[in-house]
């Protein structure tokens, strides 16, 4: 029952590197000279020309405001909405001014106006509670954009830690999914989750809506990605044709979830006694002092043995007892919501029992 903030610097790293070499092919049908092939059967003139001969710049000027990246207006949250990755990419890196290395060079004092506004667009969020990086990895980062822009994203995001603290702990009302629960859902490569995780790990403690199935990531990345449908009615059953790319995510996913309920749980325990009895200086054992927390007795008894040996001084003792906290502990799962505007069903009394009451 009891919950203390902390920052994901305590937490375990997780080293990866990005390796998404994927790229989009694309295929295009039709001469190169413009001329119908029509031989006939349709309703096309084999003697008309669709070029365009005239000798205005119309076209150039369009395909110049397509790809402007710095055009205003077109912000890189409203282009990762649009899907155009592409752009969105070339804008950031033109904020932040990247060399061929893909290195930030932002230490002269004349790159402030450029490092404000790629902040401001970086961490901004559109009115259904969605970040760039929430769009980017809602729909896949197959593309090498896509893979280039959450990571400079997440690069860039170092620098302001509160920032991306806040932006990686969003979740949006549709779907109420961190970026790492988008990340398992696009089966996102092992350097993303990688990232994500070790910038913020309590996202794998996080449920989504209950609407769309009060999963965790590792729930959600095992409920897409390594079991196979069956017919209602029928349980799941692990599926052997599962990637084995699968699995080993799956299981980073499920010993880096067992990693951090542990290590959540003893640091919580180790903050809360020192917060109570060597700052608050409370009594190990007292019931006043327990009345005044409102701590339940078998947690107060708990945080009284360790606190007890904070104030003699045997920080040894204190640690070895909090080692013990969090072996085997798991997720809570959700509980069933009870029926809303319709009375709960109740067990008919017998005879007696009305003479009773």
């Amino acid at each position: 029952g009891l919950t203390t903030t902390m920052s994901s610097s305590n937490a375990a790293v997780f080293a990866g590197s990005a390796d998404d070499n994927d790229k989009n092919h694309y295929s295009y049908a039709g001469d190169n000279d413009g001329s119908s092939n029509n031989n006939g059967d349709g309703d096309y003139d084999s003697d008309v020309d669709w070029s365009d001969n005239d000798d205005d710049d119309d076209d150039d000027d369009y395909d110049e405001e397509e790809e402007n990246p710095m055009k205003r207006g077109r912000t890189i949250l409203w282009l990762c909405q649009e899907g155009q990755l592409k752009i969105a990419r070339l804008r950031l890196e033109g904020l932040l001014m990247m060399d061929r290395n893909n290195t930030i060079s932002l230490d002269d004092g004349d790159d402030d106006i450029s490092l404000s506004q790629a902040k401001r667009e970086v961490f901004q969020h559109g009115q259904d509670g969605n970040y760039p990086l929430h769009e980017i990895l809602m729909g896949g980062v197959s593309d090498t954009n896509a893979g280039l822009l959450v990571k400079i994203i997440l690069n860039f995001g170092a620098k302001f830690p509160l920032e991306q603290y806040k932006m990686l702990a969003t979740q949006p009302p549709s779907h109420r999914r961190t970026p790492l629960h988008w990340a398992t859902w696009s089966n996102a490569p092992l350097s993303v989750l990688q990232s994500l995780i070790r910038r913020y790990p309590e996202a794998l403690v996080l449920r989504d809506k209950s609407s769309h199935g009060n999963r965790t990531p590792v729930e959600l990345y095992h409920h897409y990605y390594c079991q196979h449908r069956t017919r209602r009615g029928e349980e799941d059953e692990e599926d052997d044709t599962v990637v084995p790319q699968n699995l080993l995510k799956l299981q980073f996913l499920q010993e880096s979830t067992t990693t951090w309920i542990v290590q959540r749980l003893q640091t919580s325990l180790h903050l809360c006694a020192l917060r109570y009895f060597v700052t608050a200086h409370k009594t190990p054992f007292s019931k006043q002092d327990r009345k005044v927390t409102k701590i339940t007795p078998k947690p107060w008894f708990a945080l009284s043995v360790i606190g007890y040996c904070y104030q003699r001084e045997m920080i040894p003792l204190a640690k070895h007892i909090v080692s013990y906290v969090g072996k085997g502990a798991k997720v809570q799962q959700p509980t069933k919501q009870k029926l809303r505007g319709k009375k709960q069903p109740q067990p008919q009394r017998t005879k007696k029992q009305k003479k009773i009451k």
